[in-house]
């Protein structure tokens, strides 16, 4: 087969391989697999992106999302990718499902081309590609580890382009790679994963040096190493168009994190969460080495690692890598590079059971990662990367013995083995479910719809709820309908997905300090969740856990526990409806303000003489209000996403019970006012007349002007890179 016609049908074959596994995603189904009660995509992805996708319908860059957390800056939390092209296109273009679809199917095919062809490069030959290609396509990371993290995935899947830009430049010695290799790096930043983009990063760093130091080999006795002066052009070409390009997501993201405990000093036990046991290794042999989370057999705790741990490529896979590099040690510079690579990776994943990921303190933010084990992504893609050294091999073992080209035969043989070989393993167990077990809209959802007036929804002990679906169902890949109706409860976040309000949220990798003391993270109890008992399926609720509920403007309790002292208003499919009794209004008028530190809020919520009616919690000296002010109502006219619009009653302090955060403005009667953070984590603006109007408004300032110049760079950098590549054709010609 010539190489042309052999290039078609790999590119083909990856696709129908992705296919073959996501087939389902196809009809409409949506991922079920991967701890489908808890995971990011229902909980961050799911509400987050839809509301993003129905934003930029309306000609809108989705920066704040008013259901999560009282309110919460998603753009900058990053994880979901705003500025991402593909994203923009998908759910600009589709509605919410068949965008996550498409971006669940589109990933695995970009890897498998990537590494197609970088394989082809490495090896001068694409007959040795098409194994690792598929392999690639369908590697544990992406079939099972990640298909949750949807910033993780992409980031996979575009990391060997990477190392091929990097591979041309070091063959080829041309500066123009940089425009491309900038680009790449853009738009890694501009996914949103700040921990996964380091470790690809990293990868392409380490790719790159190693291949200088172990560049003059015998089989490339020929080539020429690039100079110290078109390494250093090179690096600052791409690194200034990539910081150009991720610019807007990188401020808006510091911004936020500047606020949050990853700012500060972490426990060592919050970074080591996920390190990998020595005999971790041995999940490349058989990925249900500890049993499998899929069955409820997964022995070790945190059955998340279960999905981190996750990164089989194959048997075949293995042990034709492990044959090209000893065939090709002596020979071959890349080979040492990717073992190396491959080595390290491994040892940075023990996190605690080797700190080797220590080296790293001192890089701020970078020092608060958690999960060390994401780093056995290096030795996935380096076990790939050399089972094309492998296929070489046989390759050329074949001609020696049987003196005939048998290069495609080979190749394909071995991509089938490669494919039923992971297909029968892991793709037999890749599960996809209905959307409407995840996104259904349920009695509970007809019920809050039926209630036209400002409230918000708190779902009580979601992860309880998750955890005891789990084991009844004994995996995702037994019956589900436990799940589907505990899941009719409308568990955390899902509210957001229908548009009602919540109080509080979950799977936010950055989350203000204020808020986290406020409603708990992974790492922090939290204020409101200590003022509660549970005795199996039966809770109370302290008085001050029904303030706080109060305050924050919850009406509802959603819940499968039995919940003392408060009346049942709906009762469906196992889950209740608790109602709250005289919840605050989203905005109102105190005429007193307590001047005291935000560290006694929990007293301010405990103390039953202070009347949220009248008081606030004020953590600022030197401010007072008017005289003539008075407690009072404050009318809603109109809101958005980004913008509020109210009607204030009596003169005094405005209290909206919306989260503060620094980019929300205010003006009274068309003046600029200061936005004070009030009662712990809302908002508090001084009115000074009596019936005024205040607006509120989120400061896009720098980001979408910063937005437009990164996608002009973007643009600018492919109609370059294009007209050059065509001149050179030209000149050939």
């Amino acid at each position: 087969m010539k190489i042309k016609k052999f290039e078609i049908f790999a590119i083909f074959s990856i696709i129908i391989s992705v296919l073959i596994v996501y087939k389902d995603l196809l009809y409409g189904k949506v991922v079920g697999t991967n701890d489908y009660g808890g995971n990011d995509l229902l909980l961050l992805h799911g509400p987050t992106l839809y509301h993003y996708g129905q934003a930029l319908k309306e000609g809108v860059l989705l920066q704040w999302l008013p259901e999560i957390f009282c309110g919460f800056p998603v753009m900058a939390e990053g994880q979901n990718g705003f500025l991402y092209p593909i994203n923009i296109l998908l759910y600009l273009l589709f509605d919410f499902v068949t965008a996550l679809n498409i971006y669940h199917i589109i990933h695995p095919i970009l890897m498998g081309v990537g590494i197609f062809y970088l394989i082809k490069k490495i090896t001068k030959s694409p007959y040795t590609a098409l194994p690792g290609a598929i392999a690639a396509s369908l590697c544990g990371s992406l079939i099972m580890g990640h298909t949750r993290h949807l910033g993780i995935y992409a980031i996979i899947a575009l990391t060997p382009f990477l190392l091929l830009v990097i591979e041309n430049f070091l063959q080829n010695r041309k500066a123009r790679y940089g425009l491309i290799l900038g680009l790449l790096l853009g738009l890694i930043a501009l996914i949103g994963h700040p921990h996964f983009a380091f470790i690809s990063v990293l990868l392409a760093i380490l790719y790159t040096l190693l291949r200088l130091l172990f560049f003059n080999t015998s089989n490339q006795a020929k080539e020429i190493r690039p100079s110290l002066k078109q390494i250093i052009f090179f690096l600052i070409l791409s690194s200034t168009i990539a910081m150009v390009i991720a610019l807007p997501q990188l401020l808006s993201t510091y911004e936020l994190y500047k606020s949050t405990e990853r700012a500060g000093e972490v426990s060592d036990s919050f970074r080591e969460l996920g390190s990998l046991p020595y005999d971790g290794i041995m999940t490349f042999i058989n990925p249900y080495y500890w049993g499998n989370a899929g069955n409820h057999t997964f022995v070790p705790d945190f059955i998340f690692n279960f999905w981190e741990w996750f990164h089989y490529v194959g048997l075949f896979t293995i042990a034709i890598a492990i044959f090209g590099a000893f065939r090709y040690w002596q020979e071959s510079g890349v080979v040492k590079t990717l073992v190396i690579i491959g080595v390290l990776s491994y040892l940075l994943a023990l996190g605690a059971n080797l700190p080797v990921y220590k080296i790293f303190s001192f890089i701020p933010g970078v020092q608060n990662f958690r999960f060390p084990n994401r780093w056995l992504f290096g030795l996935e893609l380096s076990i790939i990367i050399l089972s094309g050294f492998g296929i070489k091999s046989l390759i050329v073992i074949s001609k020696r013995y049987t003196q005939r080209n048998l290069s495609h035969i080979i190749s394909v043989a071995s991509a089938i083995i490669v494919f039923l070989d992971i297909f029968l393993v892991v793709g037999l167990k890749f599960t996809t479910i209905e959307p409407d077990v995840y996104f259904h809209k349920s009695g509970i959802v007809n019920f809050l719809e039926s209630d036209n007036s400002f409230f918000r929804v708190h779902s009580y002990n979601y992860h309880r709820v998750i955890a005891l679906a789990f084991e009844i169902s004994k995996g995702w890949e037994n019956d589900q309908q436990t799940y589907k109706g505990l899941n009719s409860g409308l568990p955390n976040n899902l509210p957001a997905f229908h548009g009602f309000y919540q109080s509080s949220a979950n799977n936010l990798g950055l989350i203000p300090t204020y808020l986290s003391k406020l409603w708990g993270s992974a790492s922090v109890p939290g204020i409101i969740p200590l003022y509660k008992k549970d005795e199996g399926f039966n809770t109370n609720l302290d008085k001050t856990y029904i303030r706080a509920m109060q305050l924050y403007g919850v009406k509802y309790i959603i819940s499968i526990f039995n919940i003392q002292g408060l009346p049942i208003v709906k009762d469906s499919s196992m889950v209740k409806i608790y109602e709250i009794q005289n919840p605050m209004p989203r905005a109102w008028v105190v005429d007193k303000l307590l001047i005291s530190p935000t560290k006694h809020f929990a007293g301010f919520l405990r103390n039953e003489s202070y009347d949220f009616n009248t008081e606030t919690l004020f953590p600022y000296k030197n401010q007072s209000l008017s005289s003539g002010s008075l407690s009072g109502n404050i009318d809603v006219v109109e809101s958005s996403n980004h913008y509020l619009k109210m009607n204030v009653e009596t003169a005094g302090l405005a209290v909206i019970s919306d989260t503060w955060y620094p980019r929300w403005k205010a003006k009274v009667n068309g003046k600029a006012k200061r936005v004070f953070r009030v009662n712990h984590s809302m908002r508090g603006v001084f009115v000074d007349q009596p019936n005024s109007t205040l607006e509120m408004y989120y400061d896009f300032n720098d980001t979408i002007w910063l937005s437009i110049i990164s996608y002009l760079i973007m643009i600018s950098v492919l109609i370059m890179f294009l007209i050059i590549k065509y001149k050179l054709f030209i000149n050939k010609v």
